[in-house]
């Protein structure tokens, strides 16, 4: 585990003991059945928005301080069930400072848009980031994309992430089996047709290194087809203008 950020911690925790605390939080999650790559292998604790090749194109119209920022799959860095999020609590030991930051909200609801608006009591949203987290979820990847149009769109704002991309010359995504669930590994045209679909106008894309990036996705691979065993990270940021 690289990039620690011990700043998030107790000033009083050395690294090995966050080290120590974050392979406990591991085994737990492990444990409660949440078997994904990004417990297994630890990205928790990895750097994520600051190390986004296009993280310099949401500055460009205001400082990140004043923006507002909905984050989907967050607290333990990729929240994709509310036990993620307890998780996190355990990690961090913070869940009466900050447990009303967090919206327990499945992006499947019908009303999720609503839902958000409402909480940001109506003021329109300049960033929206998923990190790692599209490709865990194939059956809502177009209803994500459209709903998150709509929630920056007044702001004109900006969708940003990281998902799991194969680097083939095709118009389809690949859908794979990972362990019983179905994942998708989007190539570059299947992402930026969607995400226009979606009715981004400008989308920018760029494929990461699978071994050395920080978000990069590590291990053996558990999948049906060895293309999908290629996979690798895929950065993406979509304009609405």
């Amino acid at each position: 585990m690289q990039q620690v950020v011990l700043s998030l911690f107790p000033q009083s925790w050395t690294k090995e003991q966050v080290l120590e605390r974050a392979q406990k939080i591991q085994q737990l999650g492990v444990s409660r059945g949440l078997r994904y790559r990004c417990v297994e292998s630890g990205q928790f604790l990895r750097i994520g928005l600051l190390q986004h090749p296009f993280y310099s194109d949401i500055l460009e119209k205001k400082p990140l301080q004043k923006q507002r920022i909905l984050e989907i799959g967050c607290g333990f860095a990729i929240d994709v069930a509310p036990a993620f999020i307890e998780l996190g609590f355990e990690l961090f030991e913070d869940k009466e400072s900050v447990q009303s930051c967090f919206l327990v909200k499945s992006v499947g609801d019908e009303d999720f848009v609503n839902f958000i608006r409402n909480k940001f009591s109506g003021n329109p949203i300049d960033l929206v980031t998923a990190f790692q987290v599209l490709h865990t979820i194939p059956q809502y990847n177009e209803k994500v994309a459209k709903d998150v149009y709509e929630l920056v769109r007044p702001a004109k704002g900006i969708f940003m992430g990281i998902t799991q991309g194969i680097p083939e010359d095709k118009q389809e995504p690949l859908y794979f089996d990972r362990k019983g669930d179905l994942r998708v590994a989007h190539t570059q045209q299947s992402l930026t047709n969607m995400l226009k679909r979606a009715g981004f106008q400008r989308v920018k894309l760029q494929f990461l290194d699978r071994n050395t990036h920080e978000n990069g996705w590590t291990g053996e691979t558990d999948t049906l087809t060895e293309m999908a065993g290629h996979r690798q990270p895929l950065a993406f940021i979509a304009f609405v203008e």
